[in-house]
């Protein structure tokens, strides 16, 4: 069997071991989808490879995001611009566990599924569902998140992490937005490099995007939100 059909047989595991949590199976089970029960946000599992694979070494790494189509309709109208996703984060599966930061690279190689698909399943099911469980009570997520910045979970580092300002203004309102964004400027200490993208906003119209935390700039300096001393 070739690499492709080994990978896509390791899915299909990951995917029977999850299914009882209503994940649904898409493109050969290397995504799995569901819908918050309300049907406002997309839950997704998305199982990336290598090119460089090999008969004795699979790459998969897990990837887990929270997005909302209504988000993304508000955002293509506020914005004037078609590329916008409605993503409110994204993050490889380790970066919730206590392997965070570590990028480990599963081997789901025929001869290691048995010992490695149980250890991801069992990371998935104890990290990333109550993740996507939290989005089930929007009015406490928000409430934490502008107190707490992006703070999934425990092990989940919100350095150089961008802060959800859309989200927060989209299902709360501009005073939540602010008061998350003062807390984020706070802890991350990332005053001086928000002074600079709205500088750099006000006389250009844009930035030029010297670190990944500019967007959570660009999105507050857009949405009117100030920077406080």
């Amino acid at each position: 069997m070739n690499t492709r059909g080994t990978f896509e047989i390791g899915c299909k595991k990951i995917y029977d071991h999850l299914v009882n949590f209503g994940f649904k199976s898409v493109k050969k089970g290397q995504l799995l989808k569901k819908k918050s029960s309300d049907g406002e946000f997309i839950y997704e599992i998305y199982f990336q490879s290598s090119l460089r694979n090999w008969s004795g070494s699979i790459s998969i790494w897990p990837h887990i995001s929270v997005s909302s189509n209504s988000l993304k309709k508000w955002q293509i109208e506020k914005y004037n611009s078609d590329e916008e996703s409605g993503l409110i984060f994204s993050t490889r599966l380790e970066n919730l566990t206590p392997l965070k930061n570590k990028n480990t690279d599963w081997n789901i190689a025929q001869n290691n599924q048995e010992n490695i698909i149980p250890r991801l399943c069992e990371l998935i099911e104890k990290h990333a569902i109550p993740v996507f469980e939290r989005f089930e009570n929007i009015d406490n997520l928000l409430e934490d998140i502008s107190t707490n910045s992006l703070a999934l979970n425990e092990h989940f580092d919100t350095k150089h992490q961008n802060l959800p300002i859309d989200f927060l203004i989209y299902y709360g309102n501009i005073d939540i937005a602010q008061k998350a964004f003062d807390n984020y400027l706070e802890k991350q200490k990332l005053r001086n490099n928000a002074k600079r993208v709205y500088e750099e906003m006000e006389k250009t119209g844009n930035n030029s995007n010297q670190f990944v935390t500019d967007f959570t700039m660009r999105r507050a300096y857009l949405n009117n939100l100030i920077i406080k001393d």
